[in-house]
């Protein structure tokens, strides 16, 4: 069981419940529908490092291409 704000919907995977945060009727709607097997099926998700370096180098270099040459250069 997670919340349904942010990215967290995003990045989970497999069965859950979201349910609203601070919201106790429905966190305990989320437990009650769990203990019942009532849960969502989700792609399970892979967040690679080397992936998630190489998104984050291509966002940087679009944004500070000269930086990202200089740093190369100094090695």
């Amino acid at each position: 069981m997670t919340t349904n704000v942010g990215t967290v919907p995003e990045v989970v995977g497999g069965q859950v419940q979201l349910v609203e945060p601070a919201n106790h009727r429905d966190i305990a709607r989320g437990v009650v529908e769990i203990w019942q097997g009532e849960v969502a099926s989700l792609p399970k998700k892979e967040f690679l490092r080397n992936d998630c370096v190489e998104k984050f180098i291509s966002v940087y270099t679009l944004n500070n291409p000269q930086r990202i040459i200089l740093n190369k250069e100094k090695g």
